[in-house]
């Protein structure tokens, strides 16, 4: 107080003199104080100004450190900030990919489905027209019809074989050829 607030020294102890003045003697006013500023000797201002460099050092080393501390605090929440972006996005990325893939998956299984009611509707009409042919066959295999195919069938046969013995006459349909006994035409 005496030496950075000097020049407010006056107001100051006329305040608290008057305050203590008023409790114990009412009605004394103080109209005016003045404090003097001393003469220091040479040797107590020079360690005083050694003194005051030297706190005014440390507030600089002080302030120094704190814009330090305040600078790394600084760069610590941009780095948080800047990780927590990072992680946001990642998330977000993530989070897109997961459906991407769920929407592939969605996909595959639909197609699957699709493969799988295509293949038993095949398997369902190759069966059907089985059946089908199965049932029309059944009608159209009557014991008539087949002798008429058994008919035909023999009809067809071009190799007729004649004598008591086979082979010993040969015919392809076309001529009659004599073979000797045994021997049949390859």
């Amino acid at each position: 107080m005496y030496i950075t607030k000097f020049s407010s020294l006056d107001e100051t102890l006329q305040a608290a003199l008057q305050r203590d003045i008023d409790r114990w003697v009412p009605g004394l006013r103080i109209i005016a104080i003045r404090v003097t500023k001393p003469t220091i000797p040479k040797s107590i201002q020079s360690n005083y100004e050694a003194v005051e460099a030297e706190r005014t050092r440390l507030k600089v080393v002080e302030e120094k450190h704190t814009v330090v501390k305040r600078e790394a605090e600084t760069e610590k929440m941009r780095a948080l900030v800047e990780a927590e972006k990072l992680a946001a996005v990642e998330a977000v990325a993530l989070e897109l990919k997961l459906k991407q893939k769920q929407s592939e998956q969605a996909i595959a299984e639909i197609s699957n489905q699709m493969l799988a009611n295509n293949s038993k509707a095949e398997a369902d009409a190759y069966f059907y027209r089985l059946k089908r042919e199965a049932e029309a066959n059944s009608l159209l295999l009557t014991p008539n019809y087949l002798q008429l195919e058994a008919v035909r069938a023999l009809s067809n046969n071009t190799k007729i074989f004649w004598g008591d013995r086979l082979p010993s006459v040969y015919a392809d349909g076309t001529a009659a050829t004599l073979l000797p006994t045994g021997k049949v035409p390859t």
